[in-house]
């Protein structure tokens, strides 16, 4: 579950260094790093809360 929060995460940021470089395509790129990065950090408190429940 770790390694999939981490690459989740680290797509979202390599998404978004992407997004930098190539502005003809920079609205694409932030959409997909902002879902990336959204559901990385879902996927982070989900399983914080399902940790600290138990």
């Amino acid at each position: 579950m770790l390694l999939l929060i981490g690459l989740t995460l680290g797509a979202g940021v390599t998404t978004a260094l992407a997004a930098r470089r190539r502005p003809q395509h920079r609205v694409g790129y932030e959409r997909a790093a902002g879902l990336l990065l959204l559901t990385g950090l879902v996927m982070l408190g989900i399983g914080l809360a399902g940790f600290l429940r138990f």
